[in-house]
């Protein structure tokens, strides 16, 4: 997989820089030859289908022959094509700030901070001290208009988070949010951070609205929800 990013920034939006990715792609059906006359075969097989996105081609159709043997087989698979995928947003909190999210709820708010890191020095970490639900949240609008395919990704780790605690994580569709994960009453005390990975449904399509959310709700100071590496992608 090839990355092309352009511009040097944690944080990417549709009118910054971008990332492009390649990924293979699909050929087309190549065309079988053909023969005319007696007992002779058939024609030459049918040249390779060429790319032009998603897996490689299949062969062509085999010729046919007029009184003889068969015509010829087909042709090879094209090779495959070239798709891409763009990074809409992207925060790996090494800025030391929040300046991309909006931040809420009646709880001790979000912080870019050292104390838990994941692959860089700095992550997004609440500790709320109160289990008024949503306690604290933190948000991003990230347009979706022109784009299809939407993807989010994040790191998280969550510490001390038992029964009355919640972590969520979602995305707005223009009306409400939908959540891609919440604990409920489960309770986590992650050793490591978790890589979650979505692929969201139309509804994420071609949106201005769009926008993705963290909530994290915990009462005492030894618990706190922790973010890191948070990528929304569009494409191929």
């Amino acid at each position: 997989m090839l990355v092309l990013t352009a511009g040097c920034s944690s944080i990417l939006g549709l009118d910054d820089d971008y990332a492009v990715r390649t990924d293979a792609g699909a050929g087309a059906v190549g065309a079988g030859g053909t023969s005319s006359g007696g007992g002779n075969d058939g024609g030459d097989a049918g040249r390779g289908g060429t790319a032009a996105g998603g897996s490689a081609g299949t062969g062509g159709l085999g010729g046919s022959s007029s009184g003889g043997a068969a015509g010829g087989g087909g042709g090879t698979a094209g090779s495959g094509g070239t798709g891409t995928v763009v990074v809409l947003f992207e925060d790996q909190f090494e800025s030391g700030t929040l300046a991309a999210w909006t931040l809420g709820g009646p709880g001790d708010p979000w912080i870019a901070s050292t104390s838990t890191p994941n692959a860089g020095a700095v992550a997004g970490r609440a500790v709320p001290t109160t289990t008024s639900d949503p306690a604290s949240t933190m948000e991003a609008v990230v347009s979706t208009v022109g784009h299809t395919n939407i993807r989010l990704e994040y790191d998280r780790r969550l510490l001390g988070i038992d029964g009355a605690d919640e972590f969520r994580a979602g995305w707005f569709n223009g009306v409400t949010w939908i959540y891609v994960e919440e604990t409920g009453s489960a309770s986590a005390n992650d050793a490591a951070y978790v890589h979650r990975a979505f692929s969201l449904p139309p509804g994420a399509e071609n949106e201005a609205g769009f926008a993705i959310r963290f909530e994290c709700t915990a009462g005492a100071v030894s618990e706190s929800c922790n973010v890191d590496g948070v990528i929304v992608t569009a494409g191929p």
